[in-house]
């Protein structure tokens, strides 16, 4: 599977969950990169933003699911939940 994390890249920078890649839903582009960095149409993705009280998380979902992506999950508890439950980050500056 794929981790998404879609926060902006600034964001990405500072903290994020190891193995994630930033696929920006705010940003003009997510469409291309999106396409750039998923070859395969039935990867499992698993989308995160900062936590449950965001929509980011659930945009991305539609859109890459318009997009044509089948197996599309979100992991609605998102970095707040990570963070929460002490788990392993990467951290920058």
């Amino acid at each position: 599977f794929m981790l998404i994390n879609v926060l902006r890249p600034d964001s990405f920078a500072k903290v994020h969950i190891p193995m994630s890649v930033n696929i920006p839903i705010r940003l003009d582009g997510f469409d291309e990169k999106a396409a750039d960095l998923i070859k395969d149409k039935n990867t499992n993705l698993v989308v995160h933003c900062s936590g449950p009280s965001w929509s980011s998380g659930g945009d991305a979902v539609g859109r890459l699911e318009e997009l044509g992506y089948k197996n599309v999950f979100e992991y609605n508890g998102g970095l707040a939940d990570w963070l929460k439950a002490r788990k392993p980050v990467i951290r920058g500056e």
